[in-house]
């Protein structure tokens, strides 16, 4: 294809005069429209070879539908849609013409971004998927080349209106915008808002990091990667870590919903939290989706019976009120996360990343504890309870509705009433133990003792200035699948194992969870 282009028309009313860019599907030309002289930025994709009149037919009313509906959409944080015509085998997508670059040139020019301007741009884009799922549209193909940064600062997203169009895979090169697929999409299976939300947490990821979440060679190998790969551990992300864990919650049902992303980065963008969300679903009409709600069985945890939990519908509106300790906890997790070590567990064979963390990223501007403490303070969230340990004097924090159970002097459970995730904190007194010997028996008797347990990484680390270890694995409980994270440390006379049991859907919440749980622990001394 020829880069000259000024003597080409297309439909007879669009002028196409220099190539712009090439996208992940076709080339990105500068036109000028012959009817009124306003400039444009028109696609040009290629249709695949073999495609028949019906099929082409049905595809391209699903085109028409869509482009109308985001055409009206009218929302000032998208790329204005002008229209889209078919000629001689190519489909041309027209646009207004911004002057402004991808995240994927921006990036390319400039290195990773800091995490509070991450968080900016993820809060422009969310706007628009905002407006957009509640017209019962989705975006499907939301990447780095789709989101514009203009010279205001201000992000754009390109390509809403046209996710029939990139549905159809055979469009572009094979495996073109994999890293950034849902895995529901990746697997073939139907695809709504969801998909949209992760697709923004891997952009994100990008965004911070330089890299997508996930390896690959961009086709095949990246679809294999997002289906069967943890993303790659996070260096630059600092305070944004726990938002794109939960963004990136392989099942649909344990990702955050817009209204609880939302909240999870108004306070790293520094602006001010916004009110409660409301309780209401995102439009599903075409989507072919429904949410997947949390199943209300609780772990078989190891010795410990299943136990029923809330309704799901109520305790996924629960989650999304105002008033949910969840959701309050995410946005707490969010502040106080340990900067240079989100999980507040740095491996001993890793290095320290807290160099790395862009120096322009900072705190919101709310007063807020300090994200390293001594180990013999807690971080508490408030409105939260502080436990001790009658027996050994460790203590953690307890969110409000949640109660504390002990089995015998050396157990404790921290459960929840409207959902099953629970957290287990073990001791003995061992104080020679050696914490990967102990996870690494811990892992034995789990897989002894639950179903299917596959173990995700056993891995030195060190909490608080002790000798820990970190275990982690999945296992199956009847029909559902569970998640648990072990951290095993060390203390002056005491070996204590603290581990989160939460359903793999709902992981993403079960993670930050953890987090929180983590910083308000105080070893006992």
């Amino acid at each position: 294809m020829s880069s000259d282009a000024a003597e080409r028309l297309v439909a007879g009313r669009w002028s196409l005069q220099a190539a712009l860019r090439r996208g992940h599907a076709g080339v990105v030309w500068r036109a000028t429209d012959l009817e009124g002289g306003a400039p444009l930025a028109v696609e040009e994709l290629e249709l695949p070879a073999g495609m028949g009149d019906a099929e082409w037919a049905e595809l391209w009313t699903q085109v028409t539908r869509q482009v109308r509906a985001a055409a009206g959409l009218g929302h000032p944080g998208m790329v204005g849609l002008r229209d889209v015509v078919a000629e001689n085998g190519r489909v041309y997508v027209a646009t207004e013409l911004l002057e402004a670059l991808t995240l994927e040139e921006l990036i390319a020019k400039h290195g990773p971004l800091p995490s509070k301007r991450v968080a900016q741009i993820g809060l422009d884009v969310l706007d628009v998927l905002e407006a957009a799922h509640a017209a019962g549209l989705g975006h499907l193909d939301l990447r780095p080349g789709n989101v514009l940064v203009a010279a205001d600062g201000r992000a754009r997203l390109a390509g809403l209106g046209l996710a029939a169009l990139r549905g159809d895979r055979r469009l572009g090169p094979a495996g073109a915008g994999a890293p950034y697929l849902a895995p529901e999409q990746a697997r073939g299976d139907p695809a709504g808002p969801p998909a949209d939300l992760w697709a923004l947490g891997a952009t994100l990821y990008f965004a911070v990091e330089g890299e997508a979440p996930f390896g690959g060679d961009g086709g095949q190998g990246a679809t294999s990667a997002v289906l069967g790969e943890r993303p790659r551990q996070a260096v630059l992300a600092g305070q944004l870590t726990p938002a794109l864990g939960a963004l990136l919650t392989k099942p649909v049902g344990g990702r955050p919903t817009v209204a609880e992303t939302r909240r999870l980065l108004e306070p790293l963008a520094g602006r001010r939290p916004t009110a409660a969300p409301r309780a209401t679903a995102p439009a599903t009409q075409g989507w072919g989706w429904a949410p997947a709600g949390p199943g209300a069985a609780g772990p078989v945890a190891p010795g410990r019976a299943a136990r029923a939990g809330m309704d799901p519908e109520l305790r996924r509106l629960l989650l999304i009120a105002g008033g949910s300790v969840l959701l309050a906890l995410l946005s707490f997790v969010v502040a106080v996360a340990v900067i240079g070590d989100p999980l507040g567990v740095r491996s001993r064979a890793a290095p320290s990343t807290a160099a790395t963390v862009p120096p322009t990223t900072s705190p919101p501007s709310t007063t807020l504890p300090p994200t390293t403490s001594p180990a013999s303070q807690a971080v508490v969230p408030p409105g939260w309870s502080v436990h001790t340990d009658p027996a050994t004097g460790y203590q953690v924090a307890v969110p409000p509705g949640w109660r504390v159970e002990r089995d015998g002097d050396s157990r404790t459970e921290l459960h929840d009433g409207g959902s099953p995730t629970v957290l287990r904190i073990d001791w003995r007194q061992e104080v020679q133990a050696d914490p990967v010997a102990a996870e690494q028996q811990a892992g034995q008797d789990y897989a002894d003792d639950v179903n299917d347990y596959q173990q995700a990484r056993l891995e030195p680390a060190e909490f608080k200035g002790l000798q820990s270890a970190l275990l982690e694995f999945t296992f199956r409980d009847d029909d559902d699948t569970w998640h648990a994270l072990e951290l095993g440390m060390r203390a002056p006379r005491h070996y204590i194992a603290m581990a989160i049991y939460a359903k793999d859907e709902d992981w993403g919440q079960g993670w930050a969870l953890f987090e929180a749980f983590k910083a308000s622990f105080v070893p006992p001394q």
